[in-house]
């Protein structure tokens, strides 16, 4: 997270097909985002989402597998006219606040 000036991320799944990130970021700063869900499917503890966020003119997949206190996710940015993302991949591991 560092190497995009966050300390920490929230992630929140809402039940209206959303997403709600907040980036708590070195600074100070907090910048929020919400994102639509446009499609998603989910087998067992793995599946993906196709989500369309505000700042960004192409929706991006999301693949993920989760358990009781984890994310894990995956994206790539495959779409070459978006200049400050293309080729660029995104791994993380999530963990609930509470969880241990």
């Amino acid at each position: 997270m560092s190497d995009i000036g966050a300390k920490s991320i929230t992630i929140e799944v809402k039940k209206d097909s959303t997403i709600s990130m907040k980036m708590f970021m070195i600074d100070g700063r907090i910048i929020a985002s919400d994102a639509l869900i446009k499609e998603i499917k989910v087998s067992g503890n793995k599946g993906y989402w196709i989500a369309q966020w505000p700042e960004m003119n192409y929706p991006v997949k999301k693949v993920f597998s989760f358990n009781g206190s984890q994310l894990e996710y995956d994206i790539k940015f495959e779409n070459a006219q978006d200049l400050s993302r293309y080729g660029m991949h995104e791994h993380a591991v999530l963990r609930k606040a509470n969880a241990s």
